[in-house]
């Protein structure tokens, strides 16, 4: 008996409609906190799989042997090539099992080792199978971009904690009037601007800024500025600080950040504050009762909403 495999088995069967989507290939296979298998989940990236290992230290025995069934049964399931790569707590991402894996078509980071693409609901995403910490999209997020991407027609839109500038990509195809995504990190600018270019977009050095989220709200306020929809996407866990600064503390920073942005929003606007902050201590429990709405997560993440990601938004 494998406890891991079948529980994958279990969960593919009810996801039927998102392996049947010919515009959607990136999405979550297996939660294993609510399907049975703690310690895992298994994501599908295009025509990779990323299967993360929770635990630290060496896999035991029995771990391997359970690792080694799932394998079979990806193999079984979508291709005996598929390449399979495994990202563990305390270790660099590694493949083992498939074939070499091909970026997309066009992508101007397509040397690095391990880089494919994705499509969601017809956007493309380059995302990194062996490179960072995470390979660069949230399929948890997917109903919050098409939130986005529904209501940027004509609009100017701010991107706070943009990483990868996913949701800078989802305003933008969405006929936003400008987009601008803010990230501290200069690589995770650089794979939006990759993002950007594999949708055909336009190479504007001024849809992708380098700064720390608190100053850039900082002199935007000083200087006035206001946005027609503005996304707040920040780490959930602390982080340490980067050119002088203190990091970032989820508990501390999230309810004051959110109260700062506010002020950044046009008339008739809205504010999208990505979550994944967990317990029981919720910032939009400091929200006045009834001034947002949740988004909920898509189908293939089970569980209780607050104890992953949560999309609310916030209309002016």
């Amino acid at each position: 008996m494998s406890v891991l495999a079948d529980a994958f088995e279990a969960a593919w069967d009810l996801r039927a409609e998102l392996h049947g989507d010919p515009d959607t290939d990136v999405y979550r296979l297996l939660d294993g906190m609510y399907e049975g298998a703690p310690g895992w989940t298994v994501d599908r990236f295009g025509d990779a799989v990323s299967l993360r290992r929770y635990a630290r230290g060496e896999l035991s025995a029995d771990e391997s042997e359970q690792l080694g069934r799932l394998v079979e049964s990806l193999q079984r399931r979508l291709d005996d090539d598929v390449p399979v790569f495994l990202r563990q707590a305390d270790r660099a991402p590694v493949q083992i099992a498939g074939v070499v894996v091909l970026p997309a078509e066009g992508d101007p980071l397509s040397a690095r080792p391990g880089r494919c693409g994705v499509r969601e609901r017809g956007l493309r995403f380059g995302v990194d199978m062996l490179w960072g910490q995470n390979p660069g999209l949230f399929a948890d997020a997917r109903e919050a971009r098409q939130a986005v991407r529904d209501r940027s027609e004509g609009r100017r839109i701010l991107n706070l904690f943009s990483y990868t500038s996913a949701f800078g990509v989802a305003a933008a195809v969405g006929g936003a009037r400008s987009t601008t995504n803010v990230d501290v990190v200069l690589t995770a600018l650089e794979r939006g601007r990759a993002n950007y270019g594999l949708n055909g977009l336009p190479d504007d050095p001024r849809a992708h800024l380098r700064s720390e989220g608190f100053e850039f709200v900082k002199r935007a306020l000083k200087r006035g500025e206001t946005w027609d929809g503005v996304v707040v996407d920040p780490p959930p866990v602390r982080t340490r600080g980067k050119r002088r600064g203190r990091g970032w503390d989820p508990d501390r920073d999230l309810p004051r950040l959110v109260e700062a942005v506010r002020s950044l929003v046009s008339p008739g606007g809205w504010l999208l504050v990505v979550s994944a902050v967990r317990g029981r201590d919720r910032f939009e429990d400091r929200l006045d009762p009834g001034s947002w709405i949740g988004i909920p997560r898509g189908a293939d993440f089970p569980g209780p909403l607050e104890q992953g990601m949560r999309g609310l938004l916030l209309e002016t």
